[in-house]
C-alpha cells in the first residue's frame, strides 16, 4: 500500500477536504434555521460594511428594535440614500442600513451623507423600493428642525454638534433632496412637494432616535419656500457668514466651487447683479452675485416668519444657549451639551479618526483676501449681510427670551403694562376648547360697498356710520369691553380697539421731524407703481414665469423724499410710492411701540410665534390689493385714515383668487377698484365689511380673512402678527392654498 489513492492524491487531503464540505454544507442549513444566525452572540450585530473599514474595526452596532412600517418593509434604521428616477411614473427610492453608531462616535470623521454612504452602503446592503410602496408611515419621526446655509459657513458644525448627541438622527446634505429638487425633470411644484413629504418620512425610519434634523446643501436654498410649503411648521436656520471669508474659502480651489457652479445658468438675479452679462463677470464678481442671490433668498423667507438667521460668529453659545431651546424646542442634556462643545472643539471636516483642534481663521480668510474679492463683496453682498446680522440679532434675542426651563416654563406669564387682567392664560388659548364660534359681524355684498363708495375715491362719503361700518368698536381702558374684545379676538372676530395709551403715545410722537430724523439720510426701499396699485408679487415666482410683469419695482429714496413725493401724489392714474420695513431693519420701531414685541399682551396672543413688527407708509389713494396672510394680526393706525375692505376667509371661491404658483398667489386678481361685475358675478355677492381706522384705531384682522386697503391720507401704518388660528384655515385649503 503506496498510501495515495487511484490518482495520486494523498488520503489526508481527501479527509480534509470532506470535512470542509460538511462544515459548509452544514453551516449552510443551520443558517436558514429559526433562531440561528451567522451574527455575533450577546446581542451585537456588525455593520456588513465595517470590514472594509479600518477606522470601524472594534466598533459593534446594537440590535436596533424591529419596527413593523407596513408600507415598505424594511427594519428600522434603514434610510434613504438616492431617489431613481424622480420624474418618472414609477420613482424608486434606494434604501440602506446606515452605521449611526460610528456617526455618533465622530461626527468629524463622516461629516457629510456621503461619507456615511461610502462606510455602510455595498451594494449588498441596498434596497431599491418603488416610492409606490411608501404610502404612510406610522410612528416615524418628524422632521425637528432644518438647517440652510451659504457653504462654508458653520454648518458642518450644527451638524457635528447635533449628531454627537446620540438621540438626534442628522442628515447632513443627504442625497435625495436635491434628486428631488433638481433633478425632477418636467414635475410641477406640487409632485416635488410630495416626494419631499414620502422621503422626509422615510429619513424618520427610526426606532433608536428621538430627534430628526436635516442639513440641506447649499444649493437647496433657491428651493427653501418649496420646502417650506412641504413642511410649514417645522423650525429651520440659515447660517451664514462674513462675505468676504466665505469667498476667500470658495475660490481658493478649483471652479467646481459651489459659488462658480450655475455659470451656465444663471439664476435671473444674478444675471441682474452682473448687469445682464453674468458670462463676462470675473470669479470674485459672480461669486459675490451668487452669495447675494442666496442671502436674498434667506432674507426675505426669514421675514415671512419660521426661520432665524443665525451668524457664524458666536456660531455654537448661539446654538445651545438660544437656538436649539428656544428655537428647535430641544434641550440637550449637560451629557449632550459637553460632548457637543468637544466635537465643537474640533475641524469639522477632518475625516481622521483623531480630529485636529479647530482655530478661528477669520483674520486669516480677511488677511488672504484679494482686492477684488474685497470689492465685490462690499459692492454687493456686506450692506445685506449688515441687515441679515441685524435681523438674525433680533431673532435670536427674542428666541433667547422665549426659551425657558421646564419647570420655568409653567409658571404664570409676568403681565406687563397692557396685559389683559381678564383673558385666557396662553397655555388656555386652544380653540379646540370652543364648541361653537361667536358669528361674524353684519357682512354685505361686495357690490354694495363698491359702488356706494369707489375705491379711488379717497374723499369720505357723508354716509351714517361710514367710520364705524359694522364692526364692534371697544374703549381698551373699560374693562368690560376690553373683556368682550378679548372673548372675539379668542374666536377670530374681527373688532376694532382704541384709547390705547401705548398706542396714543407713538401717533403723537410719529409726527413727520420725527420719522424723518428716526430714518435718517440713508436711502429706503420704496415701491413705485404706474398708478395707485400695489399688487405683492413673489420674486422668486416671477423668476419662474418670465411672461409675467410685475405692476412695481423698486427705487432707492431716503425717507424726507419719499415724504416730499407722497405729499405731491397726484390722481389714480399717476405715480405712487409705497414705504414697507419692519422693526428687523429698523431697531426703534420695536423701541417705540414695546405692546407688539413678543411679550405675552393682548396685543401678541402668542409669543411664541411672533413675528415681528411690520410698518407701511403710504401715500394718498394707495391701493393695497386685495389678499389674505396667516397670523392673528393686529394692525394700528399711527398718522392719515386708511379704508379696510374685510371678508372672512369662506370667501375665498367668490374673490378670484391668483393659484399659489402664481407671483401673485393668495391675491385678487379682479381690479376692486373698477370691477366688471358681468365678469366676477361672485365677487359682486361675496359677504364684506367695512371700516375707516383713524389714529389710534387698532384693527383685529383674524387669520385668513382677506383685506383691502385704501390709503385716504398720508398715512402710517404698524402691525404685528402671532401664530395662526385654526377657524378659517379649512376655507383657505379648499382653495388650494
Amino acid at each position: 500500500m503506496t498510501g495515495r489513492a487511484g490518482i495520486g492524491v494523498p488520503r489526508r487531503w481527501i479527509f480534509a477536504l470532506a470535512g470542509a464540505l460538511f462544515m459548509g454544507a452544514l453551516f449552510m442549513f443551520t443558517s436558514f434555521l429559526p433562531g440561528t444566525s451567522s451574527e455575533p452572540a450577546a446581542g451585537v450585530r456588525r455593520n456588513p460594511a465595517a470590514v472594509k473599514d479600518r477606522h470601524l474595526q472594534g466598533i459593534e452596532q446594537p440590535v436596533r428594535p424591529h419596527k413593523e412600517t407596513n408600507s415598505f418593509g424594511l427594519d428600522s434604521e434603514w434610510f434613504p440614500i438616492s431617489v431613481v428616477a424622480p420624474g418618472s411614473d414609477n420613482p424608486q427610492i434606494t434604501f440602506c442600513q446606515i452605521n449611526f453608531t460610528a456617526y455618533h462616535a465622530n461626527p468629524s470623521r463622516y461629516p457629510m451623507s456621503r461619507d456615511l454612504v461610502a462606510l455602510s452602503c455595498p451594494s449588498s446592503n441596498r434596497k431599491t423600493i418603488p416610492i409606490t410602496r411608501i404610502k404612510d408611515v406610522p410612528g416615524t419621526l418628524k422632521p425637528t428642525g432644518f438647517v440652510f446655509h451659504t457653504a462654508r459657513c458653520g454648518s458642518t458644525t450644527v451638524a457635528n454638534v447635533l449628531a454627537s448627541d446620540p438621540e438626534n438622527a442628522v442628515f447632513s446634505e443627504s442625497q435625495p433632496v436635491p434628486d428631488i429638487l433638481q433633478r425632477c425633470e418636467g414635475c410641477s411644484d406640487e409632485k416635488k412637494v410630495h416626494l419631499l413629504r414620502v422621503v422626509m418620512a422615510a429619513f424618520g425610519n427610526t426606532a433608536v432616535h428621538r430627534r430628526l434634523f436635516f442639513k440641506f446643501q447649499s444649493a437647496m436654498t433657491p428651493y427653501l419656500h418649496l420646502i417650506r410649503q412641504a413642511f410649514p411648521t417645522v423650525p429651520w436656520i440659515f447660517v451664514f457668514r462674513n462675505p468676504t471669508e466665505i469667498m476667500v474659502s470658495l475660490l481658493s480651489g478649483s471652479r467646481s466651487s459651489p459659488c462658480l457652479r450655475s455659470r451656465s445658468n444663471p439664476p435671473p438675479h444674478i444675471a441682474m447683479l452682473l448687469d445682464g452679462q453674468p458670462g463676462k463677470a470675473s470669479d470674485p464678481a459672480y461669486c459675490a452675485a451668487h452669495l447675494h442671490y442666496l442671502y436674498t433668498l434667506a432674507f426675505e423667507e426669514a421675514t415671512s416668519g419660521g426661520g432665524v438667521l443665525v451668524d457664524y460668529e458666536g456660531l455654537v453659545d448661539t446654538l445651545l444657549g438660544k437656538v436649539f431651546p428656544g428655537h428647535f424646542n430641544y434641550a440637550p442634556s449637560p451629557e449632550a451639551v459637553g460632548a457637543m462643545r468637544r466635537i465643537a472643539s474640533v475641524y469639522s471636516k477632518s475625516r481622521q479618526d483623531v480630529p485636529p483642534e479647530y482655530a478661528s481663521d477669520s483674520n486669516l480668510k480677511q488677511q488672504k483676501a484679494t482686492e477684488e474679492m474685497r470689492l465685490w463683496a462690499q459692492k454687493l453682498v456686506e450692506p445685506l449681510y449688515g441687515q441679515m446680522k441685524e435681523l438674525g440679532a433680533v431673532q435670536v434675542q427674542r428666541k433667547s427670551a422665549t426659551a425657558k426651563p421646564a419647570a420655568a416654563a409653567a409658571q404664570p406669564l409676568e403681565p406687563g403694562p397692557t396685559v389683559f387682567p381678564l383673558e385666557p392664560k396662553l397655555e388656555e388659548l386652544n380653540e379646540a376648547n370652543i364648541h361653537e364660534y361667536l358669528p361674524f359681524p353684519q357682512l354685505r355684498p361686495m357690490r354694495e360697498l363698491i359702488d356706494q363708495w369707489s375705491p379711488d375715491d379717497v374723499t369720505i362719503p357723508d354716509i351714517p356710520g361710514i367710520f364705524e361700518g359694522s364692526l364692534e368698536h371697544f374703549d381698551y381702558q373699560n374693562v368690560t369691553q376690553r373683556s368682550r374684545a378679548g372673548l372675539l379676538r379668542y374666536h377670530e372676530v374681527p373688532f376694532v380697539i382704541s384709547n390705547v395709551p401705548e398706542i396714543d403715545a407713538v401717533v403723537a410722537k410719529w409726527t413727520d421731524d420725527y420719522l424723518t430724523g428716526a430714518f435718517g439720510p440713508s436711502t429706503q426701499k420704496i415701491h413705485q407703481s404706474i398708478d395707485n396699485h400695489f399688487p405683492y408679487f413673489n420674486r422668486h415666482l416671477a423668476a419662474r414665469h418670465p411672461e409675467y410683469k410685475p405692476h412695481t419695482r423698486i427705487v432707492d429714496m431716503s425717507y424726507k423724499d419719499w415724504l416730499k413725493r407722497a405729499e405731491a401724489v397726484g390722481g389714480p392714474d399717476t405715480e405712487h410710492f409705497y414705504f414697507q420695513t419692519s422693526d428687523f431693519t429698523h431697531r426703534w420701531i420695536s423701541k417705540d411701540i414695546p405692546i407688539f414685541t413678543p411679550k405675552h399682551n393682548f396685543f401678541v396672543v402668542d409669543p411664541r410665534h411672533n413675528r415681528g413688527i411690520n410698518c407701511r407708509f403710504g401715500a394718498r389713494g394707495t391701493i393695497a390689493q386685495a389678499h389674505w396672510d396667516g397670523g392673528r394680526n393686529f394692525v394700528a393706525c399711527l398718522k392719515g385714515k386708511r379704508r379696510y375692505i374685510i371678508l372672512p376667509p369662506s370667501a375665498c371661491d367668490q374673490v378670484y383668487l391668483y393659484p399659489r404658483d402664481h407671483p401673485e398667489g393668495r391675491h385678487s386678481e379682479k381690479d376692486w377698484s373698477k370691477p366688471d361685475w358681468n365678469d366676477a358675478p361672485l365677487l359682486a355677492q361675496a359677504p364684506a365689511a367695512q371700516v375707516i381706522l383713524r389714529p389710534g384705531d387698532v384693527l383685529y384682522l383674524p387669520s385668513y380673512w382677506f383685506h383691502y386697503i385704501v390709503t385716504l391720507e398720508t398715512s402710517a401704518q404698524c402691525n404685528t402678527r402671532s401664530g395662526d388660528a385654526v377657524r378659517g384655515a379649512a376655507d383657505i385649503r379648499k382653495c388650494g392654498f
